[in-house]
Order: C-alpha cells, then structure tokens, then sequence
C-alpha cells in the first residue's frame, strides 16, 4: 500500500514537470526574443541603462519539450508498471 502511494505521487510529480517543461518550451518557440541587460561602461545602472533584445535559439525550446515528453513518459511508465505488478498474486 505504501509503495502504491509513493509511486503514484512519483507519477504526478514526473507529470507535473514534464507539463512544465512542455509550456516553457513551447513559450519560447513563440517568443525568441528576451529582453537582457548587459552592464556598459558608464551607464550601468539607471536612466543611461542599455537594454538588449538578443533572440534565443530554439535548441533549448526543442530540448524542454524533449525532456517533458520524457518525464510524462517515465510517469506513465511507472503507473502502468505498478498496475501491472499490483495485479498478480504473491
């Protein structure tokens, strides 16, 4: 009984997380470009800041989405496997 739970918060956690990483991934698909600051010599802070728009590569987008496929996968997998276990008689 304590396994079964212990598995199945396993099971939301790694859900959780791969939803997570799949939203930021796609996020930042759609939207390249982030705002950075970089500290120029003499206007580091304030009115004469200098603000830069770089645009992100997508290799970190694709890499997010890869990795909470991954996790949803290892959640299920282990929901499945439990289930399975769980079913015959020891």
């Amino acid at each position: 009984m304590r396994r079964k739970k212990l598995h199945k918060s396993i099971t939301i956690i790694c859900v959780a997380v791969g939803i997570a990483l799949i939203t930021a991934g796609i996020y930042f698909l759609k939207n390249p470009y982030m705002q950075t600051s970089e500290a120029v010599r003499g206007s580091i802070d304030g009115p004469t800041a200098v603000y830069f728009v770089k645009k992100q590569p997508a290799v970190g987008s694709v890499i997010s989405c890869i990795t909470g496929i991954v996790c949803i996968a290892a959640g299920v997998a282990l929901t499945v496997k439990d289930t399975r276990n769980t079913s015959k008689i020891r």
